[in-house]
C-alpha cells in the first residue's frame, strides 16, 4: 500500500491534565453516563459509544493547551519565575527608552536595572539548585538527577530530523508479513476450552482484576484514539463498572476493536546516526490505553497459568517475577568464575536474533499455547489480535501509513514479553548436550561450556549450535545473525577448531557487553570501569556533590566545585 507522504494533519490537540478538577470530572462522568447501556449483542457499537461520550467529557472538563508566542528556543530552567521574567523584561524596556533617548539618566537607570536584573538571575539559579538537591536521597534514581542536571544546563537533545527518506522503508521494516501456513489451525481453537485448571482464563473479568490492573498502569501517551489512562482513573466507579461490563462484553464475543490493533509509530533518531537510514530510528510505539487496560488482565491470568504450572524454563530471567537482569548476569558470572577456579576452560557464546519480537509468528504461537493447556478461545483472541493489525508513522505532523501487518508481537503492548517468553519455552527440550548451560534474558540469550579440555568444550558448544538451529529456524521461524554473534574463550590455551553456526564461523573477540555489562577474557572488568568512568567522570563529581547538598553541605561551596 503506498504512502501518502504529504498529507498535512490538523495539529495534536493537548490537554492540560495537571490543570483538571478532577472532582468536577469525577461528579459530570455520572451525568455524561447516565443512560449508557452495554449492547451485548453489539459490543462494539457500545464501545464506540463510550469512547465518543468519554472525549465530549473531557472537552468539557479539562482545559486545552494554548501555545504561547515561540520566541523561546528551549524550554525555561528550573529555578526561572515571574521575578527574573519580570527583571529581563523592565531591563529591555530600559534599553529601548535609552535607544530612543540617550540621556545619562536613561544610561544610569538601564545599567541599574540590568545589574538587579544579574543579581536577581543569580540569586534564583544559586537558589533553586540548592532547593533541587535537598530533594534528593540515597534511594533517588540516578536518572531523575541527570533530568534536573540536563534542565539547569538547558541541554536539549537534536533527535528530530525534518526529512521523511527514511518512512517509508521504516514502515517497510516494520510491517513485514509472510507467516507460515499452519495445517488444521481452526482445530486448535477447539480445543482445551473445557480443561478445569485452565478455564479461569477464559472467564469473565471480575472488578477486582480491573481495579488491580488499572492502579498498575502509568500515565503513558494514548495511542490514535487520544484516550489516555487518567481519564479512565478519574471516571465514577459506577462509569468504571459500566467499561468493564463492555469489556467483558467483546470478551465474551471474541470482539476486539480495530482502535486496540492499529500502532502509531514514533521514531526517534538515535545519537550520532545518519538521518536517511531506517536502522538509525528507535521506533517507540503508541496503541490504545484501553486495549492495553484489557491486555494486561489477561497477562495476568495467563501468567499465573504459566509460573504456578512451571511452563516456563528456569533459564529464562526477562520480564519474570522474582527475577532481573543481574540475577541472569551473576548465574553466568559464578559459572564462569568456578570453572575458572577448578582450572577449566569456558566458552561462551552471545547470540543475536534478527527481529525477536517483530518475527513471532502468530500461527506457530497458537500450537505453543495450545500444547501448554490454554484453551483454543483464548488462542483464537490471541491470534486475531496479533495478525491483520494496522500501522502508521507519526512524523512532522504527518501520518504516514496505513500498513497492515500479520507477524510479530505489537511493540510496546503488555502481552508482548509474555508472549515471547511462552514462544521460546521448548528450548531445553531441544538443547540437551552434556555440559551446555544456556541462559535467556527475553530475546537475548547465552550458551556456554567449562571443560577441562578447551576442544571438547568447542566440540559440545558447536553441536549445541547445530541444535539451536533446528529449533529457531525450523520450529520458531527465527534467524540467528552469526555475523552479530560473538564468542568468547576463557582459558589459557586457544582451540584448534573455530566455533560455527550453521556453517558460518562466529569471531572470537577479548570482550563483549552483555545485559550492560562489558565482560573481558580475564574477568577483571577493568574494561567496563574504565569505559563507565571515563563517560561519567563528570557526572559522578556532580552526583558526589548532589550527596554532599542532601547531607548538609553548603550549597555555595558545592556550586563553586562544579
Amino acid at each position: 500500500m503506498s504512502v501518502d507522504r504529504y498529507q498535512i494533519n490538523p495539529p495534536i490537540e493537548k490537554f492540560l491534565y495537571n490543570k483538571t478538577d478532577w472532582t468536577k470530572y469525577n461528579e459530570l462522568s455520572i451525568t455524561a453516563f447516565s443512560n449508557f447501556e452495554v449492547n451485548n449483542e453489539n459490543p462494539l457499537q457500545s464501545y464506540d459509544e463510550f469512547i465518543e461520550r468519554l472525549d465530549t467529557l473531557r472537552r468539557d472538563t479539562v482545559p486545552k493547551f494554548v501555545k504561547a508566542n515561540n520566541y523561546r528556543c528551549k524550554p525555561p530552567a528550573p529555578w526561572w519565575s515571574d521575578t527574573c521574567e519580570q527583571s529581563v523584561i523592565k531591563t529591555y524596556e530600559a534599553l529601548k527608552l535609552y535607544r530612543r533617548d540617550p540621556t545619562i539618566d536613561n544610561y544610569i537607570n538601564y545599567k541599574r536595572l540590568n545589574a538587579v536584573k544579574k543579581k536577581t538571575i543569580s540569586e534564583h539559579k544559586r537558589n533553586g539548585w540548592a532547593n533541587i538537591c535537598n530533594t534528593f536521597n540515597r534511594t533517588t534514581p540516578v536518572s531523575i538527577i541527570w533530568k534536573y542536571i540536563k534542565l539547569f544546563k538547558r541541554i536539549k537533545c537534536n533527535n528530530r530530523t525534518y526529512k521523511d527518506e527514511f518512512v517509508v522503508p521504516l514502515l517497510d521494516k516494520l510491517s513485514r508479513n509472510g507467516c507460515r501456513v499452519i495445517d488444521n489451525l481452526e482445530s486448535y481453537f477447539q480445543i482445551n476450552n473445557s480443561l478445569q485448571k485452565s478455564s479461569f482464563l477464559i472467564e469473565p473479568f471480575t472488578w477486582s482484576e480491573f481495579c488491580t490492573s488499572l492502579q498498575s498502569r502509568r500515565n503513558t501517551t494514548p495511542g490514535l484514539d487520544n484516550c489516555p489512562y487518567i481519564l479512565i482513573k478519574n471516571l465514577n466507579q459506577s462509569v468504571q463498572k459500566k467499561l468493564l461490563a463492555n469489556l467483558n462484553a467483546l470478551w465474551h464475543l471474541k470482539k476486539i476493536p480495530e482502535s486496540w490493533k492499529t500502532q502509531c509509530v514514533i521514531p526517534l533518531l538515535k545519537l550520532d546516526k545518519p538521518p536517511e537510514d531506517p536502522n538509525s530510528y528507535r521506533p517507540i510505539s503508541l496503541s490504545s490505553c484501553v486495549g492495553k487496560l484489557n491486555e494486561n488482565m489477561i497477562k495476568m491470568r495467563l501468567e499465573c497459568y504459566v509460573e504456578a504450572n512451571n511452563i516456563i524454563p528456569h533459564v529464562q530471567y526477562g520480564f519474570r517475577r522474582g527475577r532481573s537482569c543481574a540475577d541472569s548476569f551473576i548465574s553466568l558470572l559464578s559459572d564462569l568464575k568456578y570453572a575458572n577456579n577448578n582450572n577449566k576452560s569456558s566458552v561462551c557464546v552471545f547470540l543475536d536474533i534478527e527481529g525477536a519480537f517483530d518475527n513471532v509468528d502468530p500461527g506457530i504461537l497458537v500450537q505453543v499455547l495450545s500444547d501448554i493447556g490454554i484453551p483454543g478461545i483464548l488462542c483464537h483472541w490471541l491470534f486475531n489480535f496479533l495478525i491483520d493489525r494496522t500501522l502508521y508513522i507519526r512524523h512532522n505532523n504527518i501520518l504516514h501509513g496505513p500498513r497492515r501487518v500479520s507477524k510479530g508481537t505489537m511493540q510496546g503492548a503488555t502481552l508482548s514479553p509474555l508472549l515471547y517468553n511462552i514462544y521460546t519455552i521448548q528450548i531445553l527440550n531441544f538443547l540437551n548436550i552434556e555440559g551446555v548451560n544456556i541462559l535467556q534474558f527475553a530475546d537475548d540469550l547465552v550458551i556456554y561450556c567449562t571443560d577441562h579440555n578447551v576442544d571438547r568444550a568447542v566440540n559440545s558448544i558447536n553441536n549445541a549450535l547445530e541444535q539451536l538451529y533446528i529449533y529457531y529456524n525450523d520450529k520458531l521461524a527465527l534467524q540467528i545473525n552469526p555475523n552479530k554473534s560473538k564468542a568468547m574463550i576463557f582459558s589459557k590455551d586457544f582451540p584448534s577448531n573455530g566455533i560455527l553456526y550453521n556453517n558460518h564461523p562466529i569471531s572470537v573477540v577479548s570482550n563483549h557487553k552483555f545485559l550492560g555489562v562489558v565482560i573481558d577474557n580475564k574477568l577483571c572488568f577493568n574494561l567496563h570501569i574504565n569505559h563507565i568512568t571515563t563517560n561519567s567522570l563528570k557526572g559522578l563529581n556532580i552526583i558526589r556533590c548532589l550527596a554532599g547538598v542532601t547531607w548538609g553541605a553548603d550549597p555555595k561551596v558545592l556550586m563553586g566545585k562544579l
